[in-house]
């Protein structure tokens, strides 16, 4: 069994701005251009309290 040890900085802000860059361009890739419209429409939508 392996341990592994994270330590992460204390201001999240530049590591959340990473992931949602990242995540962003799996979706990006994942969704034709007309889903990924529809998508953002939705989400714009949404309070940010939902996501």
């Amino acid at each position: 069994m392996y341990t592994v040890t994270l330590i992460l900085p204390t201001d999240m802000t530049a590591l959340e701005e990473k992931f949602a860059e990242v995540m962003a361009d799996i979706v990006a890739e994942k969704l034709s251009h007309q889903e990924l419209g529809v998508f953002i429409d939705k989400l714009e939508k949404l309070d940010k309290d939902e996501l």
